[in-house]
């Protein structure tokens, strides 16, 4: 009989927070990793954040033990601020994951659990110089989002990235190195 690696292991509490991966590419990784954990880990109990619609809601009646939270702040940064700052850490905590998963680009800040971090967008990774072209508000969005990033993985304790400009490629070494020093 063949044995599952979950075969081992009691059930867990994990957090997957997926509320920003609403769009393009991210709604189809976020959609595909959390349909996975169904089919993968159905034995753990999630707690799952989502934003409204997108399927997710059939996505996630697949799991036989969780709690669905759907964000309703929309795209409004100062919304999203205060849910990530304050709501969300308030909610995690009460839950008591074992492990929070981050697959929207950064971590939370005061929670308790260890937590994995997947960053699928690669602007977070270039140098300072390439937005120059940006419009003010979207240089500062990209400002605040890096050094969010960077302080969240200090706390993280796994790290994973989409593609190989998040990972850092080293075939181009001089942007890698600068990257490297601002991330």
């Amino acid at each position: 009989m063949e044995k599952n690696v979950s075969d081992f292991c009691s059930s867990i509490r994990i957090a997957v927070i997926a509320y920003a991966l609403r769009a393009a590419g991210g709604l189809s990784v976020g959609q595909n990793l959390v349909s996975a954990f169904s089919r993968v880990a159905p034995e753990h109990h999630y707690f799952i954040t989502v934003p409204p619609g997108d399927d997710y809601e059939e996505i996630c009646s697949k799991f036989p033990t969780k709690t669905i939270e759907q964000y309703a702040g929309g795209g409004n940064p100062i919304t999203r601020w205060r849910y990530d700052r304050f709501a969300l850490p308030k909610t995690m905590n009460a839950f008591r994951p074992d492990i929070v998963l981050c697959l929207g680009n950064t971590g939370l800040s005061g929670i308790e659990a260890p937590q994995a971090i997947l960053c699928q967008d690669a602007h977070l990774f270039y140098p300072v110089r390439y937005y120059s072209k940006e419009i003010p508000l979207r240089k500062l969005t990209k400002y605040y989002q890096k050094r969010r990033l960077r302080n969240n993985l200090r706390n993280a304790q796994n790290a994973a990235a989409q593609s190989e400009r998040n990972a850092l490629d080293r075939s181009d070494s001089a942007a890698a190195e600068s990257a490297d020093r601002r991330l």
